[in-house]
C-alpha cells in the first residue's frame, strides 16, 4: 500500500512542496537557541513533561511558574502544541539520552511550517490541481507574517493554528460534497486540533469557516448535510472540550484583565497602509504605538498583488467559471476586510464589536490575509491558459517568493545555550516569572514579588516540617509541634484546592495578599496533604473529551475494518 502511494503523482508533488519548504526552516537546524518575544516555549514543554511524569493528565496546573507558587496555565493557554511537544521531547530524549527541550522547541516550529505546507497543498490541490496546490502551499509558508510568528514573536500556538486552518476548510468542503464517515471524522479531528491551538485564531477564522460552509451548502443545494456538519462540529468541539470548556466558563477565576490593558490594549497596535502594503522593513523588535514598530507587518507584495489579480480574473470569468469566481470573491473580500480592520480607520468597528478587542493586536488579522491570498494564489495556474504558460507562471512566482521573502526566514542570531543553562540561575528565575500575571488566580491580589518557599511556612507557634514533597498539583509533608501552629502553603488557592490533615479534609483561609491556603494544625504529629482537584466544569469537560476521543477510535476502527 505504501509503495503504491509513493508512486502516485500526488505524492511526488507533495515531496516537491516539502523540499521547497526547507529554506523556510533551515536556519533552525543549526545548534543552539534563538531569541523570541514569547520566550517561554522551553518552560512550557518542561512543565508539560512534569505533568506527564506526575500523572496530571490533562495538564492544567504548572507548579514552577508564578515564581514557584504555580498557576493554572494550561487550563487557559492553548495546549495542542505542548502535548505534541511532550511527545517529541520524550522521543528525542530517549533517542539521544539527553535533555532535549531546545531541540524539541525547534522541531515544533519546523513541523508547524511543514504541516502548514501539507494542509494548504491539499486544500489548494482540491480546487486548483497539483500545480495550484504547490503554489498555494509555498505562498502560505513564505508569507512574511509566517516568519514573524516563528522567528520574531516565537508564537508557537499561533503558528500551529495557521497549520491546521487549511485542513479545517478542506474538511468542511469534503464533508459537504460527500458526508461519509471518513470526511466527518476528518472535520471533527481537524476542528479539535484547531480549537486547542490558539484561542484568538479560533475567533478570527470561525466566521469565515461558517461562510465557507454556507457557500458550499448553497452551491450544492444540500440542506440535509447541515445536520452532519453540526455533528462534526460538536464532535470536534468535544475533542477540545477538556480545554475549551474551562476557557469559556472558568475565566472568572483568574486575572484575565491584564491580557487586554496597557501594552495589550488593541488601540496601541493598529498599522498603517505603508506598513501593510509598501514597506519591506524587517526587524526583530516589538510592536509599539505608531508606525515606528520594531517588527514587520507587511502582507507581501506578491500576496496582495495576487489578490488583486484574482479579483480581476474572478470578474472576467464570472459567466464561464461561476464557482471559481465565487471562491475568489469570498477570499478577496476576506483579505481586504481583514486589511481594513488592521487600520486605525476601522476603530469604530472595534468599538461596536467589542469581542474583537480580545485579539489584543489588530495586526493578528494578518493571519487572514496570508491564508486568503495564499489559497487564491493557486487559482492563477488554474485559469484557462495554455499548459506552457501556466507552468511558466508558476515557476516565475515560486522564484519570486524565494527571492523576495526567503531572506526573512532566519533567526536574528544563534545563542549558544543548553537546556541545563536555560533552566538554572537567573534564566530559570526569568522563566518562572515571565508572564507572571497571566492567568494568576484572583485569590492573589497581585503577583508574587519573590520566590515561593521550598516548604510550608509556620506563621504562628512552634512546629517542625519534615519530608516535604511536591508534585505538579499536590503537596505532602509531616509536621510536629508541641502546641497548635498556623501553617501557610507555598501555593495560590484556585478552585478546587483541598487540604487534608491526617487524611481528613479541613477548611482553610486564603484571605492574604497571595491567596495562599492557611490553616491551623493542633499539637502533635500529623501528615498534611494538599491537592488541586478538578472542578465540576473540568470533570465534565474531561468526560466529554474522553467520549469524543473514544468515538474517534471507534470510527477509525470501522474505517480500517471496512472491506
Amino acid at each position: 500500500m505504501i509503495s503504491n502511494l509513493i508512486k502516485t503523482t500526488t505524492f511526488k508533488w507533495l515531496m516537491l512542496v516539502l523540499l521547497l519548504s526547507i529554506p523556510s526552516f533551515s536556519t533552525l537546524l543549526q545548534p543552539g537557541y534563538f531569541g523570541m518575544h514569547d520566550d517561554l516555549q522551553v518552560m512550557r514543554i518542561w512543565e508539560m513533561d512534569f505533568c506527564f511524569r506526575d500523572g496530571q493528565i490533562p495538564c492544567r496546573w504548572v507548579p514552577d511558574m508564578g515564581f514557584g507558587f504555580g498557576y493554572p496555565l494550561f487550563n487557559f493557554y492553548p495546549v495542542m502544541p505542548y502535548y505534541l511537544g511532550e511527545l517529541i521531547y520524550k522521543f528525542v530524549s530517549i533517542f539521544t539520552n539527553t535533555m532535549a527541550l531546545i531541540v524539541s522547541v525547534k522541531i515544533l516550529f519546523i513541523l508547524s511550517f511543514l504541516v502548514s505546507a501539507v494542509s494548504m497543498f491539499f486544500l489548494g490541490r482540491k480546487f486548483w490541481g497539483n500545480l495550484g496546490g504547490l503554489l498555494s502551499a509555498l505562498f502560505y509558508v513564505y508569507a512574511p507574517y509566517h516568519s514573524v510568528d516563528v522567528y520574531v514573536r516565537g508564537a508557537m500556538a499561533e503558528s500551529w493554528s495557521l497549520a491546521w486552518t487549511p485542513a479545517v476548510f478542506l474538511a468542511i468542503y469534503l464533508s459537504i460534497q460527500k458526508p461519509i464517515l471518513k470526511n466527518i471524522l476528518f472535520l471533527a479531528v481537524s476542528t479539535g486540533l484547531f480549537l486547542t491551538s490558539h484561542n484568538p485564531m479560533a475567533l478570527v477564522f470561525t466566521p469565515l469557516m461558517a461562510v465557507w460552509a454556507l457557500l458550499w451548502i448553497w452551491q450544492e443545494r444540500k440542506l440535509s448535510v447541515i445536520i452532519k456538519l453540526v455533528v462534526a462540529a460538536l464532535w470536534g468541539w468535544g475533542l477540545s472540550a477538556f480545554f475549551s470548556l474551562p476557557v469559556l466558563l472558568e475565566g472568572k477565576n483568574v486575572h484575565l484583565e491584564t491580557l487586554f490593558i496597557g501594552y495589550f490594549n488593541y488601540l496601541a497596535h493598529f498599522v498603517d497602509l505603508n506598513q501593510l502594503f509598501i514597506s519591506t522593513f524587517w526587524g526583530y523588535g516589538g510592536s509599539i504605538w505608531g508606525p515606528s514598530d520594531g517588527m514587520s507587518f507587511q502582507i507581501g507584495w506578491l500576496h496582495w498583488g495576487t489578490v488583486l489579480a484574482c479579483l480581476i480574473a474572478g470578474a472576467l470569468l464570472w459567466r464561464k467559471e461561476r464557482q471559481m469566481s465565487l471562491i475568489l470573491f469570498l477570499f478577496g473580500l476576506s483579505f481586504w476586510g481583514a486589511a481594513f480592520l488592521m487600520h486605525p480607520r476601522s476603530n469604530f468597528i472595534w468599538e461596536k464589536i467589542t469581542i474583537l478587542q480580545t485579539l489584543q493586536f489588530p495586526w493578528r488579522l494578518l493571519a487572514v490575509t496570508i491564508f486568503s491570498s495564499s489559497f487564491v494564489a493557486g487559482s492563477l495556474v488554474a485559469l484557462p491558459l495554455s499548459k506552457k504558460l501556466r507552468s511558466g507562471l508558476a515557476v516565475v512566482m515560486v522564484v519570486a517568493l524565494l527571492v523576495l521573502y526567503q531572506g526573512f526566514f532566519k533567526i536574528e542570531r544563534p545563542i549558544p545555550l543548553t537546556d541545563q543553562e536555560k533552566l538554572s540561575g537567573a534564566l530559570w528565575d526569568l522563566q518562572r516569572t515571565a508572564g507572571i500575571f497571566d492567568y494568576l488566580p484572583k485569590t492573589a491580589k497581585f503577583p508574587p514579588g519573590s520566590a515561593a518557599l521550598e516548604t510550608a511556612e509556620i506563621l504562628e507557634g512552634q512546629a517542625l516540617v519534615t519530608n516535604f514533597q511536591r508534585g505538579t498539583n499536590w503537596l505532602f509533608f509531616n509536621i510536629e509541634s508541641s502546641s497548635s501552629a498556623t501553617v501557610r502553603l507555598p501555593v495560590i488557592d484556585f478552585p478546587i484546592w483541598k487540604v487534608f490533615l491526617d487524611q481528613k479534609q479541613i477548611s482553610f483561609d486564603n484571605k492574604n495578599d497571595l491567596g495562599q491556603p492557611t490553616f491551623v494544625v493542633p499539637a502533635g504529629k500529623h501528615t498534611v496533604f494538599a491537592k488541586l482537584f478538578d472542578s465540576p466544569i473540568r470533570s465534565l469537560a474531561n468526560i466529554i473529551s474522553f467520549l469524543s476521543l473514544s468515538a474517534v477510535f471507534i470510527a477509525v476502527y470501522k474505517l480500517i475494518k471496512k472491506p
